[in-house]
């Protein structure tokens, strides 16, 4: 179609002579049309007659690029290039916003509330049906929504005379309140005279420019134009931190995105999402090869982008971004060519020795287990064993808690800025921190039953609990291995299907343990027994008990047909049974009873198993 309608304006210019002298031999007045009107400088304010649209050619750009260029009418080159670049931006031509980024052309600053409240207007912004990026704003900071988003009509919007640096700061304090860094004092310049980008980076002597990519790239986020958030990028003092800030806001708002209201919308900024994750990746890649230890020193060097001050690892981790924590540039320490001093403080070193204790500990551990739990009347009653699982825990617990929280007060001070909360939060979100927790506390809570004598089975039962969460913790060191590592997340994804699919198989098993019992034992009062029976006795196990062992295939068949009324252990006699705890009822069989158990493993067995097989390919 281009190369039809280049063709037909070349045919219409070797026409113009023609025409013209045809007029004027006929003593009318010459016509001009709207085109001619501009090319041939009429109307000075060039951008202000013409608007670049999503439909606009390339021959546009070109005539219009090299008429601002060449015309002697235009006296402010400058300000109809800034126009041409933000009509470029607003029609989202890609291509035009390219080629005048690369020749230099700067966005006017004064004209960020009209590109703000022409991209993003939304008049449905209140409604909790928007489908937009705004509405998920909305939900994280209506005031600051407020100050940016126009939803005036936009012939009378009394929002254009809005201070500019009132805007951009509320823009960046979403990006923060996106990455859950609290808010923090930014670096505003704003004079009668001059507006200065207040997103820019750490270094003084940055120019406007870089501050102007920064924001430029945060309304691409906002309005959903990936290709120009990535020429935006491209121009972006701080490429690898703000690839790692950008990636982390957008997958934090499609994590705010209710799927069952658009669940498009929430893929697009998932896609999006790990599109800057891998440019980061491939800039550690990149400079890793290049400069190993200057890569290094970048990663955990302190940088400001949308008035927050952070490393990149630092960002990273805070957001969960693995694939950016695990990478080789990403550690301090040991290098090829360090000192043996070194190597021996290095991470790998580090990683090392604490789980080779921690196997110590285990055989320590179960050793304990096996052989000496019991009361403690004396202190000779802690043997080498137990005396080296409380040292060792004690600790993994100043490790674990006291570290961290002298780490958080370091970092407020340094950053001046409160990041408590949202540091707990990061901690208590992991699961390996979470079993570590829950480790302690059954721990303290065995000793202390250990120490007043409250019962060996109990104490026990609090060992043997805090024993399988230490051999759980230990598969933590094998998440460094390619091999146990891939499986171990494999286990913990299934876990976690398996965990949603648990409340299916519950469902089952209550309907199929109800309708057993109320076959096998008619009119059965003692549900909740109050002759002091423990609460292992309480009927509801036995309810549950056999549909749950059913599904592993223990049929139970001779007791539903009452075959074990004869073995001694049961009693028709209701006094009997309801004053010993250990007498059961006997079984009054009925032929329904074999129908609801041939129908309950036809659906648990067939059905539901193979269901939950499927959903963990």
């Amino acid at each position: 179609m281009e190369e039809y309608v280049v063709k037909a304006i070349i045919r219409v210019w070797s026409l113009k002579e023609i025409q013209n002298t045809t007029q004027n031999l006929k003593g009318k007045k010459k016509k001009r049309t709207v085109t001619m009107n501009i090319v041939e400088g009429e109307n000075p304010n060039f951008m202000e007659t013409v608007h670049v649209t999503p439909g606009s050619l390339s021959l546009y750009f070109y005539i219009a690029y090299q008429y601002i260029l060449e015309s002697g009418e235009i006296k402010d080159k400058k300000k109809e290039l800034e126009l041409f670049l933000l009509e470029a931006i607003i029609a989202n031509r890609v291509d035009y916003v390219s080629t005048l980024v690369q020749r230099g052309v700067i966005f006017d600053w004064k004209c960020i509330n009209r590109l703000f409240a022409e991209t993003l207007q939304c008049k449905q912004c209140n409604t909790k049906d928007c489908k937009r990026i705004h509405a998920i704003h909305l939900r994280v900071s209506t005031k600051c929504c407020d100050g940016i988003w126009c939803t005036c009509d936009m012939e009378k919007c009394p929002c254009m005379n809005r201070k500019v640096n009132d805007m951009l700061q509320n823009v960046c304090n979403i990006c923060q309140k996106l990455l859950h860094y609290p808010k923090g004092p930014l670096d505003t310049k704003c004079t009668e005279c001059s507006v200065e980008p207040i997103c820019s980076g750490s270094n003084e002597q940055t120019t406007n420019a870089y501050g102007t990519y920064h924001d430029l790239l945060a309304w691409a986020i906002f309005a959903q134009r990936e290709d120009l958030a990535l020429i935006f990028w491209s121009k972006c003092e701080n490429p690898l931190l703000t690839a790692i800030m950008t990636s982390s806001i957008l997958n934090t708002m499609a994590e705010m995105v209710n799927s069952a209201k658009d669940l498009n919308l929430n893929n697009d900024l998932l896609k999006h999402s790990r599109l800057f994750e891998k440019r980061a990746l491939f800039l550690m890649n990149s400079l890793y090869e290049e400069n190993d230890e200057g890569c290094m020193s970048l990663m955990n060097t302190e940088n400001k982008v949308w008035g927050i001050r952070v490393a990149p690892v630092e960002c990273a981790f805070d957001n969960g971004m693995i694939d950016v924590v695990g990478h080789p540039c990403s550690l301090v320490g040991f290098h090829g060519g360090a000192e043996y001093r070194a190597a021996l403080t290095s991470p790998s070193m580090v990683f090392l020795v604490h789980y080779l204790l921690m196997l110590g500990i285990l055989i320590a551990y179960s050793a304990f287990l096996l052989s000496n739990v019991k009361g403690i009347t004396t202190i000779g009653d802690i043997g080498v064993y137990e005396l080296l699982l409380y040292v060792w825990i004690t600790a993994d617990a100043i490790e674990e808690i006291i570290r961290n929280i002298v780490i958080t007060v370091h970092r407020q001070t340094n950053n001046k800025q409160s990041r408590k909360m949202f540091r707990l939060y990061c901690y208590l979100t992991n699961f390996w921190n979470i079993l570590a927790l829950l480790l302690y506390t059954i721990l303290i809570s065995a000793v202390l039953v250990r120490i007043f004598n409250v019962g060996q089975r109990i104490e026990i039962r609090l060992y043997s609990l805090g024993l399988f969460i230490i051999y759980m913790r230990f598969f933590h060191s094998l998440m460094v291995l390619k091999y146990f590592g891939l499986k171990l997340i494999m286990i913990g994804k299934m876990l976690k299907e398996l965990l949603q699919f648990s409340w299916i198989l519950i469902v089952f098993i209550v309907c199929a343990g109800v309708m057993y019992h109320s076959n096998m034992y008619p009119n059965h009062h003692d549900m909740w027994p109050n002759n002091g029976a423990e609460i292992e006795h309480w009927r509801i196990w036995k309810i549950l008990a056999l549909p749950y062992w059913q599904l592993y295939g223990e049929l139970s068949l001779d007791m539903l047909k009452g075959e074990t009324n004869s073995n001694g252990t049961c009693t028709f006699v209701k006094s009997e049974w309801e004053s010993n705890t250990n007498m059961e009822r006997c079984v009054e069989y009925d032929w329904a009873i074999m129908v609801i158990a041939a129908i309950y493993m036809v659906i648990s067995n067939l059905l539901l198993f193979n269901l939950i097989i499927a959903l963990f390919r």
